[in-house]
């Protein structure tokens, strides 16, 4: 995870999905991330909150895809076109991440017009039985509200 109090571009969050023979009921870590990989579960959870120390941050899932991984001198590499990890983003790379996320997305949200000037939140998984991609969630930032104003 990178430093959220930053308040980067992206905002990620690496978890571990559990595998069923550990945990039964799904619940522990990013498991239920899991879920979405099924177009049918997305409408009922496609809208999540993210609490800090400063704010709340509200987000809408943009798209959820699987992200393919090369493997370099024994290391795990982002395949150049889907660099989901990267804090910031050049304008121009963005387009090209953004045509490959359509290219690997698991279903179409109907989420259209992300830009370069978008917050994201993008949270990452494995994915059970495939050690050779990783599972992204990215969300768009649709509100935020400083937590002194509830006070």
């Amino acid at each position: 995870m990178n430093d959220i109090t930053a308040d980067e571009e992206n905002t990620i969050i690496y978890g571990h999905y559990v595998y069923l023979s550990r945990n039964a009921d799904r619940t522990l870590a990013f498991t239920p991330l899991a879920l979405l990989r099924d177009e049918a579960n997305y409408e009922a959870n496609k809208e999540l909150v993210l609490v800090t120390a400063d704010n709340i941050r509200y987000y809408e899932i943009y798209a959820v895809y699987d992200c393919p991984l090369v493997t370099e001198d024994g290391y795990q590499y982002t395949v150049e076109e889907l660099q989901y990890n990267l804090v910031t983003y050049d304008p121009d790379y963005f387009n090209t991440y953004l045509a490959a996320i359509k290219e690997n997305e698991l279903y179409d949200t109907g989420q259209t017009g992300l830009t370069n000037s978008d917050r994201l939140l993008t949270l990452q998984t494995c994915i059970e039985g495939n050690d050779q991609a990783r599972q992204i969630v990215l969300c768009r930032e649709v509100a935020r509200r400083d937590i002194a104003d509830l006070q």
